[in-house]
């Protein structure tokens, strides 16, 4: 019996003991149907993987968003503590100047606090190109201190912000309608 396996029968292919059902020529209709359902197990199998590495890489992608969110939460945190206000002089029907406060409510101190006044904006320079014309600078601000300055000849229109220097070392500004941004180290310590 020439072609015969041991354990099997020559009319079977499928009843060789330990081998795969497939034929190597491809042509037998068993084994086309075969490979049909194991290439449709494969491509079901393969959409749910990308279904789920699509969810993994959103997952991925918020936990990164919330870790920058806190990151910046962090670096922001004593700036925030420090606020700035603007107060016209009390019973002065025609001020000639305005007051600004800055207050350090954090726990740690401030450094290089300076208090920058300009006139109001030109809408004809660009982008605060005239400004700051006056500066009060502290070298520091501890907590629970306040720091405070006028516009004195600029009148009672200027504008004020408060740039410092907070513990981590980070350079912000300040303005008395309540924004806070981070800006770039300058490029000289004021001092």
């Amino acid at each position: 019996m020439a072609g015969v396996v041991p354990g099997g029968s020559d009319e079977d292919p499928r009843a060789r003991p330990g081998r795969p059902v497939t034929a190597a020529c491809g042509k037998c209709p068993v084994s086309r149907d075969c490979q049909r359902r194991q290439l449709a197990e494969q491509e079901k199998t393969t959409a749910e993987q990308v279904r789920v590495l699509k969810l993994q890489a959103e997952e991925l992608q918020e936990s990164l968003e919330d870790r920058e969110r806190d990151a910046m939460e962090r670096r922001r945190g004593q700036a925030s503590r420090v606020y700035m206000w603007t107060k016209l002089p009390e019973n002065d029907p025609e001020p000639a100047e305005i007051f600004a406060h800055v207050r350090n409510t954090s726990r740690q101190p401030v450094y290089d606090v300076l208090i920058q006044w300009w006139d109001a904006p030109n809408p004809y320079l660009p982008d605060d190109s005239d400004r700051p014309e006056t500066a009060m600078f502290a070298h520091e601000l501890m907590p629970g201190e306040e720091l405070g300055d006028s516009s004195d000849s600029l009148g009672p229109y200027a504008l004020c912000a408060v740039r410092f220097r907070d513990r981590a070392g980070g350079w912000w500004e300040t303005y008395p309608d309540g924004r806070l941004k981070e800006i770039p180290l300058p490029g000289h310590r004021l001092l």
